[in-house]
């Protein structure tokens, strides 16, 4: 195909001419690479924000071989130029067809959310966060998203980040902190300001955490039923059967004492008396023995 016509066809991806797209793209291949930056086809329209062609070329089989990432001589994903202009709208189209590309990084190993967290686009921040982008990712300076947002004095991608739980004292491979890359002091001062008062909430959170486990453990034992046993469910014990000794050494005196014959009446082996006092051949309940000793 003649130069003319690839250069036609990223300036129709450009323009979101996705007729002229449909007709340029029967001649030659769809991905078209620019040879001065690598960009693809669906690149362009990425960085002009045409989501209609981004999906148009994803369903023509524009990454059916390759994702884009191998020709941009950055090694950027079309996922990444859509958050470096912020258009959310692609980035939604995009991961639907290749979602494990949140967490790629590029020649210099920033990834999508960092390179949010450098132009402060919050709402591409918080969908990269929500589907699984993970916070504390680094480049290969030993960067996060935190010394971006503070480098460029992004206020509210700062107070995302910490709310969000980034290591906000977390240093790169020079020793360096977010803090100290602060573009001013307002900046820096914000930092520590959230930086403490995301500390005083955990803690917070984390006693009532522990509050409830303990309430939740009191319900819990108050609400176990009661354990009772009814002694005529059960047969007799031999402790039950054996009188106690304070018993046995009062009724080896007491059975000395002669007592006329027929003065005890035996109940189905318990010998009661006739005036009912415990007989001391009683084999019944010590506490029923106890209870009736006339003493």
């Amino acid at each position: 195909m003649p130069v003319e016509e690839r250069a036609r066809l990223r300036r129709a991806a450009c323009d979101g001419n996705l007729l002229l797209i449909k007709r340029l793209i029967l001649k030659t291949n769809v991905q078209n690479p620019d040879p001065e930056n690598g960009w693809t086809t669906i690149m362009y329209a990425a960085r002009c924000g045409h989501a209609h062609v981004v999906e148009f070329l994803l369903n023509a089989g524009h990454e059916e071989h390759e994702i884009s990432k191998v020709g941009d001589f950055e090694n950027n994903t079309v996922l990444m130029i859509a958050s470096q202009y912020n258009h959310l709208e692609i980035m939604k189209i995009y991961t639907n067809f290749f979602p494990d590309c949140i967490h790629m990084g590029n020649k210099k190993g920033q990834t999508a959310l960092i390179l949010a967290a450098q132009r402060g686009y919050i709402d591409v921040m918080k969908w990269l966060l929500d589907n699984g982008a993970d916070i504390n990712q680094t480049d290969y300076d030993g960067n996060t998203a935190l010394h971006y947002a503070a480098a460029w004095g992004r206020f509210e991608a700062v107070t995302l980040l910490i709310e969000r739980g980034i290591i906000f004292a977390g240093k790169n491979i020079a020793g360096w902190t977010a803090l100290d890359y602060s573009y001013s002091i307002e900046i820096a001062s914000h930092i520590q300001e959230r930086a403490v008062a995301q500390f005083e909430e955990s803690k917070i959170s984390r006693r009532r955490n522990n509050l409830k486990v303990n309430v939740d453990s009191i319900i819990g034992i108050e609400m176990l039923p009661s354990l009772t046993t009814r002694s005529a469910t059960f047969p007799p014990t031999q402790q039950q059967q054996r009188p106690s000794l304070e018993y046995e050494t009062r009724s080896a005196s007491f059975s000395n004492t002669p007592r006329p014959s027929g003065e005890y009446e035996s109940v189905y082996g318990n010998s009661l008396h006739s005036s009912g006092t415990l007989s001391p051949n009683d084999i019944a309940s010590p506490v029923r023995r106890k209870e009736s000793l006339p003493w």
